[in-house]
């Protein structure tokens, strides 16, 4: 992945608007604008499926008897990661969740079964201790959420939480992040169309179309297939690749 600064970003976002001439740098007020419209825009980006490029898995230490855990970057939370971003469904922002037995070899991961709001507040006894936990809820609050596992674990074994890779904040002008491949033209055009109206530039023909092109090649690299299904008894949804043989009527593997 290439690593890119935001003074990299607001430069080259300026140019392409035609805000700034090659070789000029921007005025500080100008700067501190820009970098806030990077910002908002990179956040904004993370909230959108076809801008994430990965599911990224982290594990994290349980404490035997512990109900509860926060996640986020806001001070005191238990797990110091990005807040999973997802839609109120089960696991608000968890894709998967598995406890990872760390006392035999190999490890074993056993799947959590993610709740939704609804499947959580049905549950009448919270209070059950447990060897190995069946069940996550996220409750998605902000800046840190919280994660309640039923029941609760008596061993100290490992949570792995599988979550969209976010994109990264620029902490400041000067410090580089990375970008996976592509995004950084993409960025670069569409905050040049963000900011342009603030400095009374038009936004070109050519402008548009580059940075519709440039967000459409990574949104093609994060879109998958969907999965077809059908109810008819007799062709399969899943399982090993078949073949139809429309002489016989039957599916060969």
């Amino acid at each position: 992945m290439p690593s890119v600064t935001a003074q990299d970003i607001i430069v080259n976002s300026m140019i392409e608007v035609g805000a700034l001439a090659q070789g000029e740098t921007p005025a500080s007020n100008d700067a501190a604008y820009v970098f806030g419209k990077a910002n908002r825009l990179s956040s904004q980006w993370s909230t959108r499926s076809l801008f994430i490029w990965t599911v990224r898995s982290d594990r994290y230490t349980l404490i035997p008897s512990q109900r509860s855990y926060t996640i986020g970057r806001a001070p005191g939370a238990d797990f110091v990661a990005d807040r999973p971003l997802g839609p109120r469904e089960p696991g608000n922002g968890i894709k998967n969740a598995n406890i990872v037995l760390t006392s035999v070899s190999p490890e074993v991961r056993v799947p959590l079964r993610l709740l939704d709001d609804d499947e959580w507040a049905s549950i009448w006894v919270l209070d059950v201790p447990t060897t190995l936990p069946v069940a996550l809820y996220n409750d998605g609050a902000y800046p840190n959420s919280t994660l309640y596992l039923w029941g609760w674990p008596t061993q100290a074994n490992d949570l792995e939480l599988f979550t969209n890779q976010q994109l990264p904040q620029f902490p400041d002008l000067v410090t580089p992040i990375e970008l996976a491949t592509g995004y950084e033209e993409a960025f670069i055009l569409t905050l040049a169309e963000s900011i342009g109206p603030a400095f009374g530039q038009p936004i070109t023909a050519d402008l548009r179309e580059n940075a519709r092109r440039a967000r459409a090649a990574i949104q093609s690299l994060n879109s998958s297939s969907p999965k077809i299904g059908t109810d008819v008894p007799e062709m399969p949804n899943s399982g090993p690749r078949s073949t139809f043989n429309y002489r016989s009527g039957t599916f060969q593997t």
